[in-house]
């Protein structure tokens, strides 16, 4: 499996590591395949407090990541007990103190790169998600292999492989890994989008989740040549 090396040799990086299939097997080809493509690596896990089995998670993932010696750090946020306005979801609260989680981790090892397991499927989600959403078509609906967020910066080399390829991985490597039931809720918008609209695109076309990043990767190179010939053709843009 070949994952895109988005850091450099000399870089200390990160894996948010959930003990999920993907952030396991992620770590299983940091630590084997990819071993010689960083300096060092640590790895970091967020128990959100909001299901009885994600204690049971944060001890598997701290003795799995023992095995290979490899620096951990955990944080419990303990979100049953926090309140939050009616306009921010869970999911929304959880992302933000998951990342400012992140980044208070990140300062105890003097600033690292941060790996996320994100792959192609939640890709696809992602633009389905945003479009549905009546996001405007001037946003960027894909996931960055390459962003900042907060005072991170946070590499994806998995968006180009599929979970199934993933699952693959951990079956034929036996890793063990959890899987959070509450990923079946489709109560939840992602949920939904994940189980009764993605299936149905490769039902209509094998290559549709190709397709569909293949567009918004064309949209997106539109709108930055609109932006720079509006910037060429306007005084008021100032170069660095």
């Amino acid at each position: 499996m070949d994952i895109n090396i988005l850091w450099q040799k000399t870089d200390k990086i990160a894996l948010g590591l959930s003990g999920g299939v993907d952030s396991i097997a992620l770590f299983h080809l940091l630590v084997t395949k990819y071993k010689d493509s960083y300096k060092e690596l640590v790895a970091f896990h967020i128990n959100h407090g909001l299901r009885e089995q994600s204690y049971e998670e944060a001890e598997f993932v701290e003795n799995f990541v023992k095995n290979y010696n490899v620096k951990f750090y955990k944080k419990e946020l303990n979100m049953k007990d926090l309140a939050r306005d009616s306009h921010t979801s869970e999911e929304m609260l959880a992302r933000e103190l998951r990342y400012d989680a992140f980044e208070e981790m990140s300062s105890l090892e003097g600033g690292v790169k941060l790996i996320t397991a994100h792959h192609k499927n939640d890709q696809v989600e992602n633009i389905i998600m945003r479009l549905l959403s009546g996001r405007s078509m001037d946003y960027n609906l894909m996931i960055e292999e390459k962003t900042t967020i907060g005072k991170l910066a946070v590499y994806r080399p998995l968006l180009n492989i599929l979970k199934a390829d993933l699952e693959q991985y951990a079956d034929k490597n036996d890793l063990k890994y959890y899987v959070d039931l509450t990923n079946f809720d489709i109560d939840y918008t992602r949920n939904n989008i994940r189980h009764n609209i993605v299936p149905l695109l490769n039902d209509v076309n094998a290559t549709s989740f190709d397709n569909l990043i293949i567009i918004c990767l064309t949209l997106l190179i539109s709108q930055n040549l609109s932006v720079k010939k509006q910037c060429f053709s306007s005084s008021r843009c100032t170069t660095a």
